[in-house]
């Protein structure tokens, strides 16, 4: 079986195991190539599969970023990754507690099940797979997690497809982008 090339972007300081190329925004022990996801330095078809972990609620324009993770995936290639669930059980307390959602400082987007997908339909990708996860630097696993990991669970860990040249993509749901390269119409649900 042949092994299947792999880009890891946002590694930070925690490279996935058995990943061939690591991209991150600067330079450290784990990052191979400094690039952003929004103009990956890679030739068209060139990765078997991509990984993001907790990287897409980061960046000022998602799409664009999946629109290169398209580009330079192979025509069967995969992408996996993470995002924070929006109706995480700590954030729903601190909205109810509070009266308002809670964001971290770092995080600029966020999305419901149905915004995720719509979103990678109309960048070229299809869900094959999701699952509720917590990274272990982020939270310990506890009893309470395993049986409700639909609220419990800190992220969402999708995996999705390349969709084939032939198969149609709804092109008057993708957000325009404007001279910047910013969407200029949310993605609706």
């Amino acid at each position: 079986m042949k092994r299947k090339f792999t880009l890891e972007i946002g590694c930070g300081l925690h490279r996935e195991h058995g990943v061939d190329v690591a991209i991150d925004i600067s330079r450290n022990a784990s990052c191979d190539v400094i690039s952003n996801a929004h103009e990956i330095a890679f030739k068209d078809c060139i990765f078997d599969k991509v990984v993001a972990y907790e990287v897409l609620e980061h960046l000022s324009s998602p799409a664009r970023a999946l629109r290169e993770v398209n580009r330079i995936l192979k025509d069967d290639g995969t992408f996996r990754f993470s995002i924070p669930k929006i109706m995480y059980y700590r954030t729903v307390l601190r909205w109810i507690l509070k009266s308002k959602i809670a964001v971290s400082g770092e995080h600029i987007n966020g999305w419901t099940d149905a915004e995720i997908e719509n979103l990678l339909t109309t960048t070229g990708f299809r869900i094959t797979k999701i699952n509720f996860t917590d990274r272990p630097w982020f939270n310990k696993p506890s009893l309470f997690s395993s049986c409700l990991p639909r609220i419990t669970k800190h992220s969402l860990l999708i995996n999705a497809a390349k969709m084939s040249s032939q198969q149609p993509i709804d092109r008057s749901k993708m957000p325009q982008n404007n001279a910047s390269g910013e969407s200029t119409r949310a993605i609706s649900s």
